[in-house]
């Protein structure tokens, strides 16, 4: 290994360990937690929630298990389990995980994991819902679908902020600070 390749291991290596050891603020979850619930806000989770229910009416679903990945709060559980799903869902910000308890009481399952590095055992779950959410997510998202298909024995779905979205203008111009993504740069 040349001296420029070590530097980049070690760049690399770095910026994944704060990745996954970094915390995002508890304001920035709290103003996601109320964006949601007026307005815009309201009117893009409703928009969503039809989107994954309509994109998902293909898969089967009783008797199969679903992740979903970066659930955040988990305003999708409660629809994904009404869909028959047996849903767990994930997240690493520990403030978004408390809020989902707050939310979901002991009903569903939520995790701490990243998307690039999921604790589970290859093909445990039958789908999973990969939620792009951050900028390292959609940094390495090759990663991170990856790992999703490593859990997965039936196929995922990635979920992310499109540029081109209804609410997109008001959420890009919140202080939310989800990345915006042109559906031919996920592509």
């Amino acid at each position: 290994s040349t001296p420029s390749a070590k530097a980049f291991q070690a760049r690399e290596t770095g910026s994944r360990m704060a990745s996954l050891g970094r915390r995002a603020t508890p304001a920035r979850e709290l103003r996601e937690r109320v964006w949601y619930k007026r307005g815009t806000g309201a009117f893009v989770l409703r928009s969503q929630m039809r989107l994954v229910e309509e994109s998902l009416a293909p898969w089967p679903r009783r008797g199969r298990t679903l992740l979903e990945v970066n659930c955040a709060s988990g305003h999708l559980q409660e629809l994904l389990w009404e869909q028959g799903f047996d849903v767990t869902g994930c997240d690493p910000s520990f403030a978004m995980r408390e809020i989902f308890r707050e939310s979901h009481g002991q009903r569903f399952a939520c995790r701490a994991a990243h998307a690039g590095l999921l604790p589970w055992d290859d093909g445990e779950f039958d789908w999973a819902l990969l939620h792009i959410n951050t900028r390292e997510d959609a940094e390495r998202l090759g990663a991170c679908m990856q790992e999703a298909r490593r859990v997965v024995s039936r196929g995922f779905a990635v979920c992310f902020w499109n540029a081109f979205a209804p609410g997109a203008r008001t959420l890009a111009a919140s202080r939310l600070q989800i990345p915006l993504a042109s559906p031919l740069a996920v592509y």
